[in-house]
């Protein structure tokens, strides 16, 4: 037994009063690769998908897979949206609109003589061809860039409204993203910034942006994605928003999964420090817990707090317990393991004494994180 993967290339086929469909095996799901002369007659539009089966020795099917890898429909005629439709057809009996309307799209494919509704993500075999030349076009320029790594090179920049010349080293370049200058990042296409021309020292034309405005100044999300498209295409601006939408979806799992984790740390850290704190304390050692431990960072420093109290507990010196639990480059740690120490610990008035006679440390201050956040800024990770 083993796993085949098999590509398959569905045709969707125009009768007279209805529609069918067939399939066939293809060794690729590149639409270019389509032979059109050999198609069935009837074929409006194509796509493509893939299934992986389970088959024996001989290659028979055991178990059928799933489809997966769905590709949009490829249509062969001409797009029309509603606009399009009544200037061709008018507004009375228009049966394009009638069919946008009743299927609830935007455009239909015109195919000889018949009007098919399209998806959100079809297209037609026209506007493939011109979004793979507009993306062949703008790799062969990020090429271009490329090879000139290591080399100064011009850069005309909008950057708020005004139009800046700039001189730098070429370090790296992220495609459809940005380049990596030796002083600075630029975007191809950002928020109140975009390039309009590289040039290498010598002149050469590296990459050129056509589309810009003059006085480029985009403040909107939405104005960034359309000037993305208008340089890119729709196909690559879609796949690039899909791959933004799935990592926002993975970063809020991760989310969830860490508020879970903090509020299991949480519990740890009350029930931990409740062997070590003064007895009469507890109810405040907890509430304190509670209020505080809400995030990763929070939890790491009560942590530190809690290997300190328990230390103490078990005899050790506070000159012991600031080796361990403190870091002369941490100042909001210090301050708010040497203030929990001092007030919770049994010990405090000792661990008290010896920080104020050997770093000059006040340990009566409030212990508060909102208070040492403002001093003590919290790392961007965090």
């Amino acid at each position: 037994m083993e796993k085949k993967t098999t590509k398959y290339i569905r045709y969707l086929n125009q009768g007279l009063n209805s529609t069918s469909q067939t399939i066939e095996e293809v060794d690729s799901t590149d639409p270019s690769q389509v032979d059109l002369l050999s198609i069935p007659k009837r074929c409006a539009a194509f796509c493509f998908y893939e299934r992986t089966d389970i088959v024996d020795k001989n290659g028979n099917v055991v178990l059928k897979g799933k489809n997966s890898k769905d590709s949009c429909w490829y249509y062969l005629g001409r797009r029309l949206n509603y606009d399009d439709a009544v200037i061709l057809f008018g507004n009375e009996g228009n049966q394009a609109v009638d069919i946008m309307q009743q299927a609830g799209v935007s455009s239909v494919c015109m195919w000889n003589g018949y009007f098919l509704p399209m998806g959100y993500d079809d297209m037609t075999m026209e506007e493939y061809i011109n979004i793979k030349e507009k993306e062949k076009a703008v790799r062969e320029m990020f090429k271009k860039i490329e090879e000139h790594r290591g080399e100064n090179v011009f850069c005309e920049v909008w950057k708020n409204g005004a139009l800046t010349l700039k001189q730098d080293v070429l370090i790296d370049i992220n495609y459809f993203d940005n380049i990596k200058l030796k002083k600075t990042i630029l975007p191809f296409i950002g928020l109140g910034c975009a390039i309009s021309k590289i040039s290498s020292l010598d002149g050469e034309v590296l990459f050129e942006n056509p589309y810009l405005e003059n006085c480029y100044n985009r403040r909107t999300f939405e104005g960034v994605i359309d000037a993305e498209r208008e340089l890119y295409g729709d196909f690559i601006v879609n796949k690039r928003m899909e791959r933004r939408i799935k990592l926002a979806s993975q970063g809020k799992k991760r989310q969830v999964g860490d508020e879970e984790k903090v509020k299991k740390q949480k519990y740890t850290l009350m029930r931990d420090g409740l062997h070590y704190i003064d007895e009469n304390l507890t109810l405040e050692w907890l509430q304190y817990v509670d209020e505080n431990a809400n995030n990763k960072y929070n939890c790491t420093i009560i942590k530190k707090s809690v290997d300190g109290l328990q230390m103490l507990a078990d005899g050790k010196s506070s000159e012991e317990v600031v080796k361990v639990c403190l870091d002369e480059e941490n100042g909001l740690l210090n301050e708010l393991t040497t203030s929990i120490l001092s007030h919770f610990s049994p010990k405090g008035k000792d661990f008290s004494t010896y920080m104020k006679d050997k770093y000059n440390v006040d340990t009566n201050k409030e212990i508060s994180f909102n208070t040492l956040i403002k001093k003590y800024p919290l790392p961007n990770k965090c």
